[in-house]
This record gives C-alpha cells, structure tokens and sequence, in this order.
C-alpha cells in the first residue's frame, strides 16, 4: 500500500508540474482547468486509498473480534472467513491465520500477516497478552476504530485542505502575475506620467519580498515534503521500533503549544485504558504500569511512563511516583491510597471517559473558533488580491478619460 501511494503521487505530482509550468508560461485557461483537474485527481485516489486501507482493518479486526466472541477457533475461523473475501482482506487473513498455526501469539500474527495494521491497535494487544486480556483489547480497539469513522464521517464547515490548496493558487496566481503582467501595468503607467494604484503597488512589493522565500521553501515542501507526508499518512507507526521521522514528529507534536495538549491527552487516554485492562485481569501495578510502556504513544510521554516504573520498582508510593514522573493529576489522584482506598480501577473507569469526552469537546471548540476565522482571513486575502488586480484597469480607464474629456 506504501509503494503503490508513493508511486502513484509521484506520477501525479510530475504531471502536476508539467502542467503548472505550462500553465505559468502561456497556456492560460487549457492549463488553469488541466492543473484543477489533476489536484482534484490525486485528492480522489489518495481518499480512495486511505479509505480503502482504513476499511480493511475495521473488516479484519471485526473478524477477529467476532471469532473471539463466539469462543471459534481462530486460525480456522479467519481461514474460513478469507475463502469467501478477496483482494488484501483476504491476504491479510490469511497470513494472520498461517502464523497463529505455528504457535505465534495473535500480535505478532497480526504485525507480520497484517503489515498495515495501526500501530495504537497492535500495541494494545501486544500489551493486552501480556495480561491474559485479548477480549477485551480487540473490543476497545473495535470500539476505537469505530468512534474514528463515525468523527471522520461528521459533517464538517470547512475541508482541512481548502486552505492549503487555495494558499498554493494564490502563490501561483499572483508569482505569476507580478512577473508578467504588473511589470507592463507599470511601464503603461509610467508612459502616462503616472504610477500605479497603491492597493496594487502594495501587492507587488509585498510579492517581491515574499517569493524568494517562498519558492525556497515552498517548492522543496511541495516536491518532497508531500510525498514524506504520504509516506507517513499510508505507513503504519510500530511502537516497539519508531522510526526517525516518527521520533522526530513525536518531538515537534510534544513541543507545539496547542498541540502538545492533544498529545498528552491522547497518551493518557491510551495509559489509563491500558492500567484498566491489566488490572481488571487482576495484575499488580508494577505489571501494569510495564504493560503502558508497549503503547503507541508520543514518545517523551513514554518515557516518563519509564520513569514511573523505575520509580515504583524502587518501592516508592505509586501516586507519589506518578507525580514525580509528572503524569497528570488524574492518575495522582487514581493510585492515592487516602483517596481511593477501594482502587484505582473504579477512578480509571471515570478518568478513560474523560479524557476521551474532553479530548472531544477541545477538538470541537477549537473547531468552531479556528475555521470562521480562517475563512474570514482568506475572504480577506482574496479581496485584497482582487481590488489590486482591477484597480489599474479603473485607474487606466480613469486616466484615458481625463485625457480625452476636457
């Protein structure tokens, strides 16, 4: 699936270019419709790709879970289920099922005859095994697959890559013009014994100051942040092996000022579903808390869960530990003796649903407040570039009459 998305956006993004660049150097409108059609095609396939991938897993850990549930024995049940599936779900089923026949456990089954599985999904039954709580792990990732598509399927104001791709047309549009048309707007001014309109004037020096960086940094993300970005996008994350750009992206997500909340609310939520697993198994904390530690998180998060563990090892008190180690007050709260002196299984309930309901309702609001106000800001943006581009042809037409009118 990686090769496949990784060569068919280079294809698309060398065609691209082609016909930008003819665009650019005097095609005109043939070029315009053919660059719109080709963004509009590559945005159709990847979706189809994503959602293609996206609906495979929600079949095979449904399969999974389904067997599970009804007690079947699983390499005969998922053999049973690929003789009547085709194309990758079929593969994908089939090779879990080889693997689990020469003894291998289910997450390692999954990791090499599902290669595409998401990293949060394997990480949690990997940890889950560890405790004797498969069941209940494939249930909360079905769970959490589901809540992801009923979020994705949400009707939405505005489309996360509209800005973006009307950023990259304004870029265009007006690199474009500055080079080719205003330049002769002046010299007819400057015939005429004037200048141009200051609106337009202002845009041509704020085009000048702006694409030297521009082309300096915008093409080099355009040719090769893109493709990085798919990879990425199509690449599943292995949270017992991260790689560099995921190190690297967890570091920069960590450090981002709003996005770091969502980081470590997103790391909790996936920890304390973890602590209510192991200890509904009836584990002891420290097992617990090792469990965590195999988790898809953002990896400075992880390693405060390492030092958490090495804390309590020491046999230092677990909430004073989690403290130290600066994991939150809920779970400060969740392994107080004074406070919680039933458990902390009772509070992790509470605290999973919180997190997960306050994760939500940030996302929502921020939603609600960030979107009017970029679309008021690219209303405004177009505006401006609009009124500079016609006020030298109000301005000539003012000017010719002045001329000919007494």
């Amino acid at each position: 699936m990686v090769v496949t998305a990784i060569v068919t956006l280079l294809l698309v993004l060398v065609v691209w270019l082609i016909i930008g660049g003819l665009m650019l150097f005097g095609l005109g409108v043939g070029g315009v419709f053919g660059t719109i059609f080709m963004v509009l095609a590559t945005g159709a396939i990847f979706r189809y790709l994503l959602q293609s991938q996206r609906a495979i897993t929600v079949d095979v850990i449904s399969t999974i879970g389904a067997a599970i549930r009804q007690k079947m024995p699983l390499p005969q049940a998922l053999r049973h289920e690929a003789a009547y599936a085709a194309g990758r779900r079929s593969r994908y089923l089939t090779g879990i099922a080889q693997r689990l026949e020469t003894g291998q456990s289910l997450s390692e089954a999954i990791r090499l005859g599902f290669p595409s599985c998401p990293g949060h999904a394997l990480a949690l039954i990997a940890a889950a095994e560890r405790v004797h709580q498969v069941p209940a792990a494939v249930e909360a990732v079905q769970a959490d697959l589901d809540r992801q598509r009923r979020e994705r399927t949400r009707p939405r104001p505005v489309d996360p890559a509209y800005p973006v791709f009307l950023l990259i047309w304004i870029w265009l549009l007006v690199s474009s013009l500055t080079t080719f048309i205003i330049p002769k707007f002046k010299d007819i001014f400057a015939g005429m014994g004037t200048s141009l309109p200051a609106i337009t004037e202002a845009l041509f020096d704020v085009s000048a100051a702006v694409q030297p960086f521009a082309w300096g940094v915008g093409g080099p993300l355009l040719v090769f942040g893109l493709p990085l970005y798919v990879y990425t996008l199509f690449r599943p994350r292995r949270a017992d092996r991260l790689g560099l750009l995921s190190r690297a992206g967890d570091s920069v997500k960590w450090r981002l000022p709003v996005y770091h909340w969502f980081e470590r609310n997103h790391s909790l939520l996936r920890t304390v579903e973890a602590l209510r697993l192991s200890l509904q198994a009836g584990a002891t904390v420290d097992a617990a808390i090792a469990a965590t530690i195999q988790l898809d998180v953002n990896q400075c998060f992880r390693r405060r869960l390492r030092r958490w563990l090495a804390l309590v090892l020491r046999g230092q008190d677990v909430s004073a530990a989690a403290r130290a180690s600066r994991l939150g007050k809920g779970l400060v709260w969740a392994f107080d003796q004074k406070l919680n002196p039933s458990g902390a299984l009772e509070v992790l309930v509470t605290l999973e649903g919180v997190y997960r309901s306050s994760y939500s309702y940030v996302a929502n609001l921020l939603r609600a407040i960030f979107w009017p106000f970029v679309t008021l800001l690219m209303g405004l943006l177009v505006g401006f570039i609009g009124l500079a581009l016609f006020a030298p042809m109000v301005a000539m037409v003012k000017a010719c009459t002045m001329v000919v009118v007494p």
